[in-house]
């Protein structure tokens, strides 16, 4: 697994850019910082296998509306809501625009960390019981020699994009590392489809 450090030496090599360049390690490693949760969630918005946990049960008591979900503190997107209904958790929709009048049990997310941050349950009458929540946590922030948690091939994706943020902080052209980027993204889930790795878009609301 690649290190942090490992990234920043290639994001210097994919710039051209020796140690004395303009490009300083400290500049890198805030650009790759700031790509890092973007890129994590472009992969796992088409293979949220690779990064997904899941929570212990989480109960929504009588008269309630919500799940309370502030306890996560390094939750980042969620890919699936599961009641138990009968013996089984099942999945539930995601809320349309108007939730409250949906036919079905559904879910919205209101908030992103720390207090406040719920999954409300719509119908609410039907919002009482037990959950599971499958998510990504977030990741701690890159340095050193700390482990680069993205899977295996994809290190490429994240070396591009950072290059493009550091050269337009730089105000130089980046649009060559965009490009790669996007290249780079599209090799990676590519490679997933022969495996039988299940690519699923779980865009739109989290």
């Amino acid at each position: 697994m690649s290190t942090a450090a490992d990234l920043v030496t290639s994001v210097r090599a994919s710039t051209d850019q020796d140690v004395a360049g303009p490009l300083t390690d400290a500049v890198i490693l805030i650009a790759l910082n700031e790509e890092y949760p973007v890129v994590r969630r472009e992969i796992a918005l088409f293979a949220p296998d690779l990064f997904a946990t899941e929570s212990a049960v989480l109960t929504v008591a009588s008269g309630a509306t919500e799940i309370d979900v502030s306890a996560i503190s390094s939750l980042d997107l969620i890919f699936e809501v599961k009641k138990l209904i009968g013996t089984k958790y099942r999945t539930i929709r995601r809320a349309p625009a108007d939730p409250e009048g949906a036919p079905f049990l559904c879910w919205r997310r209101r908030g992103m960390t720390g207090a406040g941050t719920a999954v409300e349950i719509y119908p609410v009458a039907f919002a009482a019981g037990s959950y599971k929540l499958r998510y990504m946590a977030t990741a701690p922030a890159l340095a050193g020699s700390g482990a680069v948690l993205l899977p295996a091939g994809a290190d490429r994706v994240l070396v591009e994009a950072a290059a493009a943020r550091a050269r337009s902080r730089s105000e130089e052209d980046y649009a060559f590392h965009r490009q790669q980027h996007d290249a780079e993204l599209a090799r990676f889930k590519a490679g997933l489809t022969p495996t039988g790795m299940v690519v699923t878009d779980v865009s739109g609301r989290y």
